[in-house]
């Protein structure tokens, strides 16, 4: 759903488990954001966005349309 925020997550060898320690977003919530069942806040994407300051909001949440139907 979002492929340049996992794209992000991987380039910086980190894993969901770990994004969602370091923004205090529980894991759970997280992957139901990043798969595209519910929306991310903007508080939430302001917490992502500071462990990815080199890259735009608008970079990490670009989405590509589609909803991972898996979860």
């Amino acid at each position: 759903m979002f492929p340049n925020l996992s794209a992000e997550i991987a380039r910086n060898k980190m894993s969901l488990k770990s994004l969602a320690v370091e923004t205090g977003i529980s894991y759970e919530a997280l992957k139901l954001k990043v798969r595209g069942k519910t929306e991310f806040r903007l508080a939430e994407m302001q917490k992502i966005k500071e462990v990815f300051p080199t890259c735009t909001m608008d970079y990490l949440f670009e989405s590509d349309g589609i909803v991972d139907e898996t979860v």
